[in-house]
C-alpha cells in the first residue's frame, strides 16, 4: 500500500468519524476538525517512522525536519 493511500484511508476513516459525530448531534467548529485530522496525520506519519527506523529513537532535528 503506499503511503498516499493509506493517508487517503485515514482521511476517509476520519471524515466517517465526523459523520457519526454530527449523526449525535455533537458539534465541532471547523478549525478544530482542521486540527484534530493534522493530528491523526502526524501520529500515523510519527508512527510508521518509528515502526520502520533501525533506532527506536527520535531526535528533535529528525520531529523539526517532518513538521
Amino acid at each position: 500500500m503506499t503511503k498516499s493511500r493509506k493517508k487517503l484511508e485515514h482521511v476517509a476513516n476520519f471524515n466517517k468519524i465526523l459523520d457519526d459525530l454530527e449523526n449525535i448531534e455533537v458539534e465541532l467548529e471547523d478549525k478544530n476538525k482542521a486540527s484534530l485530522l493534522l493530528n491523526v496525520l502526524l501520529f500515523v506519519h510519527f508512527k510508521d517512522m518509528l515502526l520502520f527506523k533501525e533506532e527506536q529513537t527520535i531526535t528533535l532535528k529528525e520531529v523539526q525536519t517532518l513538521i
